[in-house]
């Protein structure tokens, strides 16, 4: 039983956590011991252990944006302002039909990071049920109006949630990545949100984690707890094999895996 898979950090929604921890070892022992995963540190409940998955970062939207961005390092604002002088434009959607170009450069993108796409139906049902419900947008940046790089953002109760992230390698020079996440931070400010949420980076994605760094983000480490030891040496060696295949094989094994192994990767995916 996994609390929200596809989170990056989600403790329970509880005033009393010990309390709670303690209820549900009791629920456990009496439901035969399922495996149990919580996407936060739960401490209290026999069994339960720690482990490290990397860090959080999250950017706190109290001041006004122009602050916001002389408090960035002098490169990230080169960055944004080298993305508007080259024209670029952004588009923000929540449409059914802006699904299609954001796929294409999430195949892209997950094809040359060597992991499995979520199939097709999974990112539709997202765009459905949580972007059409006003829970979230697609944010593209574009050259001469063709989607270039685009990030699906979740947002609720003063929360953004950097979720997904896609752009196509050739236009990198023209910076789109840091032109639509500070368009999306200018959307947050717009609409009194309080905190944009960078989400989860692994511990060895340094060239992630230093991006994230230059948003003036704060950064703490996150851990998941567990009933069961994760990670097991086998699962990290198989892993590894896929991603290798993937990168060296057309996109259409990227898709192919995900319909395949999305659903039974979920847990160590997520």
């Amino acid at each position: 039983l996994v609390a929200l898979p596809f989170t990056d950090y989600c403790p329970p929604l509880a005033n009393q956590v010990a309390s709670f921890a303690r209820e549900l070892g009791e629920w456990r022992e009496a439901n035969r011991r399922p495996e149990i995963v919580v996407h936060a540190e739960l401490p209290g409940l026999t069994g339960m252990q720690l482990a490290p998955r990397g860090f959080r970062h999250v950017v706190a939207l109290d001041r006004d944006p122009e602050r916001t961005l002389s408090g960035l390092g002098g490169k990230m604002r080169w960055s944004i302002r080298k993305a508007q002088r080259e024209g670029l434009q952004i588009r923000i959607g929540r449409s059914p039909a802006d699904l299609d170009p954001f796929y294409q450069l999430h195949l892209m993108t997950r094809h040359r990071l060597g992991v499995p796409i979520q199939p097709r139906r999974f990112m539709e049902r997202l765009f459905e049920d949580i972007l059409g419900a006003g829970l979230g947008f697609v944010i593209f940046a574009c050259l001469d109006n063709r989607p270039i790089a685009g990030a699906v953002f979740l947002a609720w109760n003063g929360n953004l949630i950097y979720k997904y992230s896609a752009s196509d390698p050739r236009y990198w020079k023209l910076r789109p990545n840091d032109l639509q996440l500070w368009s999306a931070i200018e959307w947050g400010y717009a609409h009194g949100y309080r905190q944009l949420d960078l989400g989860r980076t692994d511990r060895e994605d340094q060239s992630l984690l230093d991006f994230k760094r230059r948003w003036g983000s704060v950064e703490a480490p996150l851990s998941y707890s567990y009933t069961y030891a994760p990670g097991q040496p086998s699962e990290g060696l198989a892993m590894r094999a896929l991603t290798r295949v993937i990168k060296s094989s057309p996109p259409v094994l990227c898709r192919a895996a995900g319909e395949i192994l999305y659903g039974p990767l979920a847990r160590r995916l997520a």
